[in-house]
């Protein structure tokens, strides 16, 4: 009989849960986006209650809210919780009927979360994966930028520069060819592409995609905001190495006004410097993070903190 109940449920009632938990997911995104994340991990959580008891009501797909709460999980460093939410969702998703952008998003996850468990190969494997879903939707060219630039990114922390640089010049290439060479994003990936092509030993080719980044960031993101600055103190230690001390000491005074005064919103960062073979005396495992480095929590944007000296 409890179909006759759910009958008599009024259309009102499964409209306001909907509401509220529409409305609760984007305060929690506000609160992510200001790196306030126990606020966001409690919204997110009413959401989620919100969002099951509407799906009592009637037939609904919980895999994005359980998705969402562990994006926040990860950021907030908690790997379990966000392992947790992230099975959830891959359970709950159908992979017959799940849009491939809404598969690539949980892959995506996964990746997230084996890079934070330094399981480097599940997580190249899982953003590959991801990037392949994303490649069957050629009408999101700009989500299938930023899973290259993950995947790339994924790639150079384990120490192949050589696949990363090609996954990023696809990316860019995405990017100018969808008209959004203008976009913030565009410019984080110029500058992931540029220090790659620095741990490669390849200054010429760094050296103007730093600046196209740096003018990119300055005027989609802002002149204080700190991956501006972070773009800049990257620059100096090229430029230095190029010879071009004044141009160096220029952006060095630039990328310190902007570090002193400013904090990262929630992304983190890795050094790409440290990757070597398993195995030799002396040397790091791959894939390990630099002492003092916080874990990698979003892929998206890799410059060091520490370049300043």
């Amino acid at each position: 009989m409890w179909w006759i109940l759910l009958l008599a449920v009024p259309p009102a009632y499964f409209e306001d849960l909907v509401e509220r938990a529409a409305a609760l997911e984007r305060q929690a995104a506000e609160q992510c986006r200001m790196g306030s994340y126990p606020a966001a991990e409690r919204l997110q959580r009413q959401a989620l209650d919100l969002w099951e008891q509407a799906a009592q009501v009637k037939a609904l797909d919980l895999a994005p809210p359980h998705v969402n709460l562990a994006e926040i999980y990860l950021l907030a460093g908690k790997l379990r919780a966000a392992e947790t939410h992230a099975e959830a969702a891959r359970w709950l998703q159908d992979p017959s009927t799940a849009p491939p952008a809404d598969r690539a998003r949980v892959a995506a996850l996964f990746a997230r979360i084996r890079f934070q468990q330094e399981r480097y190969q599940e997580a190249a494997e899982a953003q590959a994966g991801a990037v392949r879903l994303l490649e069957e939707q050629p009408a999101a060219p700009g989500a299938l930028a930023v899973a290259l630039n993950d995947s790339g990114m994924i790639q150079a922390a384990a120490g192949d520069l050589r696949a990363a640089r090609t996954l990023l010049e696809r990316a860019v290439q995405l990017y100018r060819q969808n008209g959004d060479n203008a976009a913030g994003a565009c410019g984080e990936v110029l500058g992931n592409l540029a220090l790659v092509c620095v741990r490669q030993g390849d200054g010429a080719a760094a050296e103007p995609l730093y600046r196209q980044a740096i003018e990119i960031v300055d005027s989609a993101l802002g002149p204080a905001h700190p991956h501006l600055g972070m773009l800049l103190a990257e620059h100096s230690k090229l430029l230095k190495k190029l010879g071009r001390k004044t141009d160096a000491r220029a952006a060095e005074r630039r990328a310190k006004s902007i570090l002193e005064t400013s904090a990262l919103p929630g992304r983190h960062t890795i050094d790409v410097r440290g990757r070597h073979s398993p195995g030799r005396r002396g040397q790091k495992p791959p894939g390990r993070l630099r002492r003092g480095h916080k874990p990698l929590s979003n892929i998206r944007f890799v410059c060091m903190l520490s370049t300043l000296e």
